[in-house]
């Protein structure tokens, strides 16, 4: 399976976990590109533009991981020399799609201003090469610039959003072409893996990014959302609406799926792995209560209950609850799809 993914900091926690998964080839592209890889079938997924699923009627889009942000993103961002009213020219970025596409709404329905709107060719490396009143900026660029943009204003494009709809602001997602199967659970699991590895990925980047580990660890902890919820679904459509309003994009229902279609093989290993953790957890609760019963029959005996190894039956038991309950909670919708 060929999936596209983006190189951004942002988005690594989606998919780096994905590397070295069997059956899994991944495809290094700009936003952009991406959409175009899509669309001729070059790759069978990827992290798209959300704008891309209105734009491409052979997508499914998943209710599931994804770049989004409640408010603020401080990575989607909008330079201007002068107060956004007085601007009369502005560059796109090159390598956007929803980011642009944003831009578009923003000016007519928020600002309402109409400013010559230019797609450059190839994305600014630096808003020293910029010539026009204002440029959109997207990604890793974006926040190097956003240190070193003196004489600039600074717009973040997703808080203009809040501010016009009070929504969330969904920037990419995984879409899978119609008629092809992905192991059910694979994105979520990469997730999963992902987040635990973003003080590293902060590290990898701070000195290319001009920061802070620190201040990277926050961004990607505090600032980007990547876990679905319910409040995403009516931020897509409304964003979608205005899109069309604007021919921006073709009208389309938001039809998410939970999970790509399972294949059988995926089905078959995954009720095996229900099968053994059933297994490997009672037997880890049966020893736990096993040391509760001896514990509390020997202090009955003794005339004192050894507390430190009843804790510690206890804590087995729990553990082994706890842990088995979330593990086969994830599992069990897959088997059903």
């Amino acid at each position: 399976m060929r999936l596209g993914v983006v190189n951004f900091l942002n988005a690594l926690p989606l998919w780096d976990a994905l590397r070295d998964r069997e059956g899994v080839e991944l495809v290094p592209a700009m936003p952009s590109e991406l959409a175009r890889l899509l669309r001729t079938g070059e790759i069978d997924a990827g992290l798209l533009p959300v704008i891309e699923y209105f734009r491409n009627p052979n997508t499914r889009l998943l209710a599931g991981p994804c770049v989004a942000a409640s408010s603020a993103v401080e990575s989607v961002l909008l330079f201007h020399r002068k107060p956004i009213a007085e601007v009369k020219t502005l560059d796109l970025d090159a390598n956007s799609r929803t980011s642009n596409a944003l831009t578009h709404v923003l000016l007519h329905d928020h600002w309402e201003v109409s400013p010559q709107i230019r797609l450059p060719e190839a994305p600014l490396r630096s808003l020293k090469e910029c010539e026009a009143d204002a440029a959109v900026m997207i990604g890793d660029p974006a926040m190097i610039q956003k240190r070193y943009h003196a004489g600039w204003h600074c717009t973040d494009l997703a808080l203009a959003w809040r501010e016009l709809t009070g929504l969330p602001f969904v920037f990419a997602g995984w879409l899978v072409r119609n008629g092809v199967e992905a192991p059910a659970g694979i994105f979520e699991d990469a997730l999963e893996a992902g987040l635990t590895r973003r003080e590293r990925y902060a590290e990898d980047f701070a000195a290319r990014l001009s920061s802070k580990p620190i201040e990277l660890t926050r961004y990607l902890s505090e600032v980007i959302r990547y876990q679905w919820g319910d409040d995403l679904l009516p931020a897509i459509t409304e964003f979608g609406q205005r899109a069309a309003g604007l021919g921006l994009c073709p009208p389309r229902p938001i039809e998410l799926v939970r999970y790509a279609v399972p294949s059988a093989t995926d089905k078959l290993e995954r009720l095996e792995f229900t099968f053994w953790t059933r297994v490997s957890y009672f037997v880890c609760a049966i020893g736990g209560l096993a040391i509760v019963i001896r514990e509390v029959l020997a202090g009955l005996q003794a005339g004192e209950i050894n507390v430190v190894s009843t804790a510690a039956g206890l804590l087995a038991m729990g553990f082994s609850a706890v842990v088995y309950r979330r593990r086969v909670r994830q599992v069990m919708p897959l088997l059903r799809e």
